[in-house]
């Protein structure tokens, strides 16, 4: 609810959602003494647990142009899986493997079918279980699965509109008896990319580790907050760049970031590791890659020590120590038929119309909102040197190239300023800031 409490209407210029899952609907104008409504509605159809969405409110407020709201829930699913949420497989090369767990729910349009797997060796088959409405999935691995670290998925159609299908993360590793294990440790699966340091001789311990943390980045990228509570310990601490990181800090940090705009891999280089009793530490330099437009790009890159120690099965993460973090610019991976900078270079802006005459774009700013959160937010100050108020829509790239925009009333002589959202610190920050209209 939003009360005018000036002398003047209030105009709702705009509510721009941080992502594709928020819908909005506003009242427009709100007289001087009365209440308006934002209303923000989440998809929760593809989250579980805790969750955390904004949207950007723009209006005619010439103090407050524009100010950030924050939805928070915690999703419960309509389908629980036990005893785990995961199911877990090793086995030696050439022989089978397999895991089991129970689906249940108290929904009656809970009837599971269509089941589908991820990997071509996975196999998965439902069948009733004691009770009502709950179902066993078996899921097989055949003796076909090559050497190395397992991270593939089962996707079940569940009969229930709310939540029309479940995804279990299936994990583990394939050993090489008495060998060595030497294998692509991870990347893109496109043939068109070649990673650099893509082969290395790993122990088994390090391979199993990677293979989980292939599963805990696409659980941030999905906001898996239940994944990632089981899989990070309670007082993990994460230490990067002079800056240091509770796991209540860092899994806010994942519910606010930006939903990636295509598929995500990551690829490890430099990997070795060290056993001091029964904690592992495996250090590695970790690039993130994003496919867009059928080719992969860099945009994210990270070298430093992570901590792991095995609990009832698998490796929970205990804490780790960066040695840098940095953003990468749109970096196209090594390949054979790497595209052109022409290719891959984004078009220039266009210029301005005629109708932003003597509106400028002042630049970008940022305000550290830390220690009360752990996020950043960026700003963009406009000036408008015209004699006639103006309402500037500005546009810029996000993180992930991205074209995004807002739009503001800005008087004549007056600089505004316009938030372009919350990041975490260590992210890209905006660029190709500029003016796109005005009206």
């Amino acid at each position: 609810m939003v009360k005018n409490t000036g002398k003047a209407d209030l105009r709702i210029l705009d509510v721009k959602p941080g992502c594709g899952c928020t819908t909005v609907d506003f009242d427009k104008t709100i007289h001087p003494g009365s209440e308006g409504m934002i209303t923000l509605t989440v998809d929760t159809k593809s989250f579980h647990g805790a969750i955390s969405k904004s949207a950007v409110v723009s209006t005619n407020d010439p103090v407050t142009p524009q100010t950030t709201l924050i939805v928070t829930a915690n999703v419960r699913g309509y389908v629980t899986a036990s005893p785990a949420e995961s199911i877990r497989i090793e086995t030696a090369a050439g022989h089978a493997g397999a895991g089991d767990l129970v689906l249940a729910s108290s929904n009656p349009d809970f009837k599971p079918s269509n089941v589908t797997t991820s990997e071509k060796y996975l196999r998965a088959t439902l069948s009733p279980d004691q009770g009502s409405n709950r179902w066993k999935l078996i899921v097989t691995l055949d003796s076909s699965a090559p050497i190395g670290p397992l991270a593939g998925s089962v996707t079940i159609r569940t009969g229930i509109a709310e939540e029309p299908e479940f995804r279990i993360p299936v994990s583990g590793v394939i050993r090489a008896e008495g060998k060595t294990l030497v294998a692509a440790v991870a990347g893109p699966a496109s043939a068109a990319s070649a990673p650099e340091n893509q082969d290395q001789e790993l122990d088994l311990t390090t391979q199993d580790i990677l293979a989980q943390d292939k599963l805990t980045l696409q659980a941030m990228m999905h906001k898996d907050m239940g994944y990632l509570d089981k899989h990070i310990a309670p007082d993990a601490v994460f230490k990067s760049m002079g800056k240091q990181l509770t796991k209540r800090m860092m899994l806010a940090q994942v519910m606010e970031q930006p939903e990636p705009a295509g598929q995500v891999r990551e690829r490890f280089s430099k990997v070795s590791s060290h056993t001091s009793g029964d904690v592992v530490s495996v250090t590695a330099t970790v690039t993130l890659s994003m496919l867009n437009g059928g080719s992969w790009f860099d945009f994210y890159e990270a070298q430093g020590t992570t901590r792991y120690r095995k609990v009832d099965g698998e490796w929970v993460t205990l804490g780790a120590d960066n040695e840098y973090e940095k953003p990468i610019a749109h970096r196209p991976l090594v390949s054979n038929n790497r595209p052109t900078p022409e290719q891959t270079a984004p078009p220039p802006p266009p210029a301005p119309a005629e109708p932003c005459a003597g509106v400028e774009m002042m630049g970008l700013y940022k305000v550290d909102m830390r220690p009360a959160s752990p996020l950043i937010v960026y700003q963009a100050k406009v000036r408008n040197g015209s004699s006639v108020t103006r309402i500037v829509a500005i546009g810029w790239q996000d993180l992930y190239g991205q074209e995004q925009q807002t739009a503001g009333q800005v008087k004549p002589g007056d600089i505004a300023t316009f938030n372009l959202g919350p990041q975490k610190p260590f992210e890209r920050q905006p660029i190709d800031l500029r003016v796109k209209s005005c009206e």
